[in-house]
Order: structure tokens, then sequence, then C-alpha cells
């Protein structure tokens, strides 16, 4: 079993490298060559586990997946379009009885009304827990108070409205590389996905497109074609920004939390705005 970083090309094939020195691969003159010499050895072993965590896209990994052998490949990703590789499964949130019991064995906490009110301000995002239960642990504060800060005071808790730091995964930070990726790719999309954060979590797939008018210009146009709005949800779907089907768009909140905080004070006025404009009948 090995376990590789796979966000960037590079550090898989060190890591693939690395794997190859372990099993005793003879040193090549490079790494490619040597990812190479590891996969004609994974022919001839059986039941082995490669776990490539938080590759971008498909074609981040060309050449760096094994072409065959007797063991299993694992990609763990926010980018949902993997089905042309291997079967896809995705992970949703907790079911809430599992968050509960997750922040109970945590904390130590038993008031089981107040950890599934916990849980239910947390959209049972698993590693919105985590960092709660860490939280209580090293502050040892009162699940009521705590409970109090969440409602009040979650940005600056999570860190919504700071700079995303690099090899720290929070809350604030889960999101923000595909959020940046979605600002440069498509601007459209990032439009929507502001006006969705400020409007339920849910909300049925044609709403945007129902009243252009009281939209931004590029956003109108772009709900207004039908083939540019649908590509433009698969884009925010593709990042695990949404989850995107026939009938509703949902992001979760905290989503909407971290979309929010990254507009700022001006953009955060704007954009309620256009989101009463469009209820607005």
């Amino acid at each position: 079993i090995w376990w590789i970083a796979a966000e960037q090309p590079a550090s898989v094939t060190a890591e693939l490298a690395a794997l190859a020195q372990e099993l005793g691969v003879e040193q090549a003159a490079d790494q490619a060559e040597m990812v190479t010499m590891l996969f004609k050895e994974l022919r001839v072993r059986r039941g082995w586990l490669l776990v490539y965590d938080n590759a971008e896209r498909p074609d981040r990994l060309a050449g760096l997946l094994p072409p065959g052998g007797d063991g299993r490949v694992l990609v763990t990703s926010r980018y949902g379009a993997w089905g042309r590789l291997g079967s896809s499964l995705r992970l949703d949130v907790l079911p809430r009885e599992e968050s509960v019991a997750l922040l109970s064995k945590r904390t130590g906490a038993s008031n089981q009304v107040a950890l599934d009110e916990l849980a239910e301000l947390l959209g049972d995002l698993p590693l919105a827990l985590e960092e709660a239960a860490a939280y209580l642990e090293e502050t040892q504060v009162g699940l009521d108070e705590y409970l109090q800060l969440v409602r009040d005071r979650a940005r600056e808790l999570f860190g919504l409205d700071q700079p995303p730091a690099d090899n720290q995964r929070r809350v604030a930070t889960v999101w923000s590389v595909s959020l940046d990726r979605v600002h440069w790719e498509a601007p459209a999309a990032e439009e929507l996905l502001s006006l969705c954060a400020f409007l339920a979590p849910d909300i049925p797939r044609g709403l945007p497109r129902e009243q252009p008018q009281v939209l931004p210009e590029e956003l109108a146009q772009a709900v207004g074609d039908l083939l540019v709005y649908n590509r433009m949800l698969a884009v925010v779907g593709r990042y695990s920004l949404a989850t995107v089907s026939p009938a509703a768009v949902g992001l979760h909140r905290l989503v909407q939390a971290v979309i929010r905080a990254r507009l700022g004070e001006q953009g955060e006025r704007r954009w309620a705005e256009i989101a009463v404009g469009l209820l607005r009948k």
C-alpha cells in the first residue's frame, strides 16, 4: 500500500520513484525511468494498492497510473469527471447520527440535543466536525458557549475571512483552490456561485434563469443561453463546489459562507441585493 500526494505531477513522479526504491527496483538515470520500471514490477506483484490523494484532474495523471497488474488504484479528488478511467463514488456529508456520534466520542459531551444542533450548523461536514471537536478539546469550552460562537462568529472561528495557509486543511481552505480555479477558468460561473451563496442551500436549477434582467450583464448572458448555463453548472459541479442534479443546484452552507467571506463587505451587499431582486416577482 502506497500513499501518493497527487496535487502536482512532479510530486507524483517523485513518490512513485520512492516506491520503486522501496520495492528494490534497480536505480535508473531519472525518476521517469524509475516509474516505468516500477510499473513493470507491479505487473508481477499481487494485491497492491496505490492511493493518489487529492488529484486535480485525470489529465494531470497521464502516464502516472499503472497500465496493468493485479492491484488496485484509488484516486481522491474534488474534480468529479473521472468516469472514463474507472467507477466513481461520491462521498457526501455524514449521516446525522454519525455526526453526533463523532462529536460525542471526541468531546465526551452527552447533550444529544446540543450535539445535534451543532451538527446541523456545520452541515454534517466531516472536516468541520473534526475542527469543532479539536477546538472543544483544546479550549475545554462548554458546548452551549461553543454553539453561540458558531452562530455569531463562525467566520473568525473557522478562519473563513483569512487567506488560505499552505498545507493547512481547514474548513476555510478546503474549497479555496477550487474557487480560485473557477475564478480564472469561468468568471460567469464564479458569479453564479456568488449569487447562490445568498440563496437557500438548495435551489431549483432553473431559478437563476427566471429573471436575467436583474443579474450582472455577463451572468445574464450566460444564464440566457441554456448551453452556456449547463456548462457553468458542469464547472462548479466538477470542482465539488455545488451538487448539480436535473432539478436542483445545492451549495453546502459552509461553502456559501466561504464564498461570502471572499466577497468583502461591498461584494456581499451587492450580491445580497441581486439575490433579493431575483426572488422578487
